[in-house]
């Protein structure tokens, strides 16, 4: 049996996936109540913060059809309130009629994800490579690249619940120099090489922003430093006063979700090699393996000098579980003879 394939984003963002340990975590709220039942009204705003919460960490791992998948559940509510790990009430102020604090709802990630599998709820906590943002536009016979005077780069962008991280060009005579208009709207490589590598950034999402007649044409398209393409993601038209930023930002972290899903209607197995030097590397590998979310178990079946074999039963396909281990720093192949090797990578 052959056991991988390895599709385009697997292939694609191999080597430059971001580990995030905030993807489950929540903030604190600050909360004041003047004149009212200070019991009553903690209780009520101590709700309202346990919704906010788990509603951010939904809307961070969940696509758009599967949040609506799960918002379609009966009984939401009483399961929502069995993942709350704890709460955390920080610079109390309390007295005859008033009640400040900072507080803070933390979720159980592990009862998070068994409740997800339970409802068939597929979601990604893969966090994205960085990309770099490039834009041009057309707009009145004046065209506009890495400049001041684009309209694109003259947005605050400020993104919460988003898998997918960005930076921006400094849009100085340099970047002009690397890679002027005509070169990125003509897709040219080697401009795209070069401004990749100065950034050190392997992706590049390129937007071309055309204004007319009333209407934005918004091409989204993707370069990669490793496959010296570029690839045509989607193209939107926007009415002229849409805050189109916004919605082109929610496309794209949705698009990276849907493409990095675990989906825990599917359960698949596979043996392999765990190759380490001492028993420390050997617990380090299996400790990284157990800490995706995917794993359903990592089982010891035979034990050698330098050479363990495991049994990896997992939530998703393999294409997952390679991107999964790659992104924790573990190399996995498929050898001549078919057979799975994890090892730490190099």
């Amino acid at each position: 049996m052959k056991y991988f394939f390895i599709s385009f984003f697997l292939y694609f963002f191999y080597s430059s996936v971001i580990i995030s340990n905030d993807i489950y975590g929540t903030s604190f709220h600050r909360i004041e109540i003047t004149n009212e039942n200070i019991s009553d009204a903690k209780v009520r705003e101590i709700n309202k913060i346990k919704i906010i919460s788990i509603e951010n960490i939904f809307d961070k791992v969940l696509t758009k059809s599967e949040k609506n998948k799960l918002n379609k559940l009966d009984n939401l509510g009483q399961s929502l309130e069995y993942l709350i790990k704890n709460i955390i009430i920080e610079n109390e102020f309390i007295s005859t009629d008033i009640y400040k604090a900072d507080i803070k709802i933390n979720y159980d990630k592990d009862k998070i994800i068994n409740f997800f599998r339970s409802k068939k709820i597929n979601y990604s906590d893969i966090q994205s490579p960085i990309f770099l943002i490039v834009a041009t536009e057309e707009k009145a016979l004046t065209y506009n690249g890495l400049s001041f005077n684009n309209s694109f780069y003259n947005y605050d962008i400020i993104i919460e619940n988003n898998l997918v991280q960005f930076i921006f060009p400094d849009l100085s005579a340099n970047d002009r120099f690397i890679s002027p208009y005509n070169k990125i709207v003509n897709m040219d490589l080697a401009s795209l090489i070069k401004l990749s590598n100065k950034y050190q950034s392997n992706h590049i999402f390129l937007i071309y922003l055309k204004h007319q007649d009333n209407i934005i044409f918004l091409d989204l398209n993707l370069f990669s430093l490793k496959e010296k393409n570029i690839t045509s993601i989607q193209k939107f038209k926007f009415p002229i006063h849409t805050n189109y930023h916004l919605k082109l930002y929610e496309f794209i972290n949705n698009w990276w979700k849907m493409n990095n899903l675990i989906d825990n209607s599917e359960i698949n197995q596979i043996m392999c090699e765990i190759q380490n030097e001492n028993i420390e590397e050997l617990y380090l590998i299996n400790l990284k393996i157990n800490s995706l979310s995917q794993i359903k178990s990592n089982i010891v079946n035979e034990i050698k000098f330098q050479k363990n074999n495991n049994t990896i039963i997992f939530y998703g396909n393999y294409k997952m579980l390679f991107y999964g281990l790659s992104r924790i720093n573990l190399d996995i192949k498929i050898n001549k003879s078919d057979q799975c090797i994890i090892k730490l990578a190099s």
